[in-house]
Parts: structure tokens; C-alpha cells; sequence
């Protein structure tokens, strides 16, 4: 039989999944529920199929790197919310509400989020240190140990025989 004459008994042939369980449905008809799930599929690409929060916490991983420079608290900042939101797309994932390769953007969100979050720490010690260095050479300067010179103290004169 050939699928281009009856379009809608095609069936595919590279590897797609259900965004459901992840069964691969090679070989199933476009259209047809899954065999694993009963849930339907989409007829393009599987990849299209992601979960949002697995995208934003790998999204936020990647700018807690790139942020962990300004003073470490905007990479604090997205390195944790990466955190958040890759667990949260595993738990949908764990639950059947997105698809299994999504945990691959989740992960490289939670791994990235982590690296974030000690190169921000780090950065932010680095400041505080160097305030506490700023003003403890202010304040010793302030404090007598300045630069300005000391009268000279007189010397009696030696009276004479």
C-alpha cells in the first residue's frame, strides 16, 4: 500500500515518542493513540514536545554562569530558581505530564544552577573581602597612622661653662 494514497494510514518511521510514557512509536499510524498510553501524539516533530520549566531552568542555569560575575547576586539569583524549576519539570516528568527527554534539559539546568550558585558565592566573598580590606586601610589612616609629619620635639640648648 502506498502512503501517499491514503495520508492519514501513514506510519513513522524515525523515533518518535510519546510525550506521555516515551514508547517509541515507530511504526504505529499517524493519529492512532499510543499502544503503551492510549494518550494521541503529535505528527511533527517529537522534540517540539518540551517541558517549560526543564527550558527555563536550563536557560536560568546557563545565565547564573554568565551572571556570577556582577558582584555574585544575579548568578545566586538565577542558579537557584534553575534549582527550582529543574525539579519541578522532573516531578512533571515523574508524573506523566511531559516527555522523558526533557529531563536532559533539567539536568543540564540543575548542573549549570549549581555551578552558578558556588561561582557567585565565591565572587561575592571576593567583594566582601576586598570592602573589609577598603576599610580597614581607610580607617587605619583615619585613625593617627596617616601621612602628615610630626613637629620635631625641642631640644634644650646646652648652656655653656
Amino acid at each position: 500500500m502506498d502512503p501517499l494514497d491514503h495520508p492519514h494510514e501513514t506510519t513513522t518511521t524515525r523515533g518518535f515518542y510519546c510525550a506521555r510514557c516515551g514508547y517509541n512509536l515507530v511504526g504505529v499510524a499517524m493519529g492512532s493513540p499510543c499502544p503503551e498510553c492510549g494518550s494521541d501524539f503529535m505528527l511533527d516533530n517529537p522534540y517540539s514536545q518540551r517541558c517549560g520549566k526543564a527550558i527555563a531552568a536550563m536557560i536560568l542555569g546557563i545565565m547564573s554562569l554568565m551572571t556570577c560575575m556582577f558582584y555574585g547576586v544575579p548568578g545566586l539569583v538565577c542558579g537557584i530558581l534553575a534549582i527550582v524549576f529543574a525539579r519541578q519539570a522532573r516531578d512533571r516528568v515523574q508524573q506523566g505530564q511531559a516527555p522523558q527527554f526533557s529531563l536532559d534539559f533539567a539536568r543540564a539546568g540543575r548542573v549549570c544552577g549549581w555551578i552558578g550558585i558556588g561561582l557567585s558565592v565565591l565572587f561575592l566573598l571576593l567583594v566582601v573581602l576586598y570592602m573589609i580590606f577598603i576599610f580597614a586601610v581607610i580607617g587605619a589612616a583615619a585613625g593617627g597612622g596617616g601621612f602628615a609629619p610630626v613637629a620635631p620635639t625641642p631640644v634644650p640648648m646646652p648652656t655653656g661653662p
